[in-house]
């Protein structure tokens, strides 16, 4: 499992569990960084090794699409707000930056 894991020295990482049993096909996942940016590049990155090596046609022959519509939704709206809270990060650090030049 490349790239997924939960590195307990730092703290950091993700952590697969199951919610109920494994008849209800209901997977979690705790994703841990040291800023929330972090956190969702973790859980980015999670939904993107699931896709990769679990896949989704099974869900499109058991349930008609929906599960597959409603997963790749989910991975698309995590990974923009990764993003975008990248990039928020860097303009406040950009903004500190100039801040302490200025004093």
């Amino acid at each position: 499992m490349t790239g997924v894991c939960f590195d307990m020295a730092e703290r950091c990482g993700t952590a697969f569990n199951l919610m109920d049993s494994f008849a209800s096909g209901v997977l979690g996942m705790l994703c841990v960084g040291h800023t929330p940016q972090e956190a969702f590049r973790e859980l980015a990155g999670a939904l993107s090794f699931i896709s990769k090596h679990v896949g989704q046609e099974e869900d499109r022959d058991r349930e008609g699409g929906g599960a597959e519509h409603t997963f790749r939704a989910v991975h698309t709206t995590i990974k923009y707000l990764a993003d975008k809270l990248n990039a928020s990060a860097a303009v406040m650090i950009a903004q500190a930056q100039r801040e302490m030049v200025a004093e």
